[in-house]
């Protein structure tokens, strides 16, 4: 029975210790996010809510920094001076639209940071009508240049405002592969599976189809370019055959019933992709290794490049 006793007296006392170290961790996270005076003062006073005005400027700005345009916009019927502080419209617009610079380097010294912030927001409605007015808006504005295929790439990498669909929709036009280009130099691929690499490149646009086989050429030469730059034991030419050895796969494995009566098999493709590798003196240790997980991606994952997003 000592036993018994002995034995619940050491987990309770560990239970003690757990408990003592996870609210010291808590209290630390909120104090280094400034929360403290916050807490305190919901812990003094019987109602659930609180006065931000009652705060330091400081900490109530800091709260601020947390919403979003519709409760910020809200906030400042209240909060009118607090709501309407530059740093916390700032904030809400960097937060927001991440790049590119040139959004901010060109905002005309009269321009608060929240009107910035509704010429932000009217062009990313534009855009998700039709790409080219949101374009052409933000070129109007002096914001960024419609000629300027970098800026627009960081501009689509830099915000979620943008709807999927017309991003797909406007990367797809030829006029618009220079934007593709940039905005695939933006992806990490840096020792990535190849064909995870190619499903996520792919799902930036409408792929061409197959008999176009110029586009082809062209998408699977950014593709192939960008990820042999950030992998150093692959080269152009090895990824390219590589990338075109999936799509081919995929056509093959995935089309009509009839329209292609035999199947490649596993054993076809390691040997056609392998022999495609040596004749182009592009084989190496990494495609030699994964060719048989390159079939099996395609075989238990599906297209390598699926319309499923439409």
């Amino acid at each position: 029975m000592s036993e018994v006793l002995r034995d619940r007296d050491f987990f309770v006392q560990i239970g003690i210790c757990a408990y003592q170290l996870i609210s010291t961790k808590i209290s630390e996270i909120y104090i280094a996010n400034g929360f403290a005076d916050i807490l305190r003062h919901l812990r003094m006073s019987e109602s659930k809510t609180c006065d931000l005005s009652n705060f330091p400027a400081e900490v109530s700005l800091k709260v601020l920094k947390y919403l979003d345009a519709t409760d910020l916009s809200l906030a400042s019927c209240v909060w009118s001076e607090l709501g309407s502080d530059r740093s916390v419209w700032e904030n809400l617009c960097r937060r927001t639209w991440k790049m590119p610079d040139s959004l901010y380097k060109n905002k005309p010294g009269n321009l608060t940071w929240k009107a910035l912030n509704l010429l932000l927001d009217e062009s990313c409605v534009q855009f998700n009508v039709e790409p080219e007015w949101g374009l052409k808006f933000l070129d109007e504005k002096k914001l960024l240049k419609r000629s300027d295929s970098n800026g627009i790439a960081q501009f689509i990498n830099g915000t979620t405002r943008l709807h999927w669909h017309q991003v797909r929709n406007f990367l797809t036009l030829r006029k618009n592969t220079d934007v593709l280009e940039h905005l695939t130099s933006m992806m990490i691929f840096k020792n990535q599976f190849l064909p995870t690499s190619l499903r996520k490149f792919f799902a930036m646009f409408h792929v061409p189809v197959l008999g176009d086989r110029t586009r082809m050429d062209s998408v699977l030469t950014i593709f192939s370019r960008e990820f042999s730059a950030q992998n150093e034991n692959v080269t152009f030419d090895g990824v390219s055959i590589i990338a075109y050895a999936l799509v081919l796969l995929s056509v093959d494995q995935f089309a009509l019933a009839g329209h292609i009566r035999n199947k490649m098999s596993k054993r076809e493709f390691i040997k056609n992709t392998l022999r495609a590798l040596e004749n182009a003196d592009a084989s190496c240790e990494k495609f030699t290794s994964e060719v048989g997980d390159y079939y099996d991606n395609v075989y238990l994952l599906g297209h390598i490049a699926p319309e499923k997003w439409d």
